[in-house]
């Protein structure tokens, strides 16, 4: 099985080197891109094709993140789109489920929870089905 293409978005140097190394270090996964802004997100995905996206909750939030996984669903259907948070981005993650984003992680949660969300290949019926377990409950005080 090829390797899980992942691109990651996020303005803090630390969290894109961290996320990148913890990504890297994974038997069936690595990272082909990385980028700070929605412009470089757009140009990302659309010039590597990720199989993943993740976005940081810190750099793209609210209107701007839901426009992005918009984008993305409308013309790279194939690109599944995540968020990584805080149980603090309510009415973004309200968005971002209208948007029909591929799944959430929190940011306290443990890596693994984000690995198993990269991982999921099953192609869900509704996108709340690839949202880490830990954030449910948060999600349906939104939803």
């Amino acid at each position: 099985m090829a390797a899980i293409r992942v691109a990651i978005i996020a303005k803090h140097p630390l969290v894109r080197r961290g996320m990148r190394d913890l990504i890297n270090d994974q038997p069936n996964m690595r990272t082909v891109s990385v980028g700070e802004t929605v412009e470089d997100a757009i140009l990302i995905a659309e010039l590597e094709y990720p199989d993943v996206v993740i976005i940081d909750g810190g750099t793209l939030r609210g209107k701007v993140a839901a426009a992005y996984v918009k984008y993305v669903k409308s013309r790279l259907p194939g690109i599944r789109v995540y968020f990584l948070g805080t149980q603090s981005d309510k009415s973004c993650l309200a968005a971002l489920e209208s948007a029909q984003i591929d799944g959430y992680s929190d940011f306290l949660a443990p890596f693994s929870d984000l690995l198993q969300l990269i991982r999921a290949r099953v192609d869900a019926s509704s996108p709340l089905e690839n949202f880490s377990d830990r954030p449910m409950d948060l999600l349906h005080d939104v939803v």
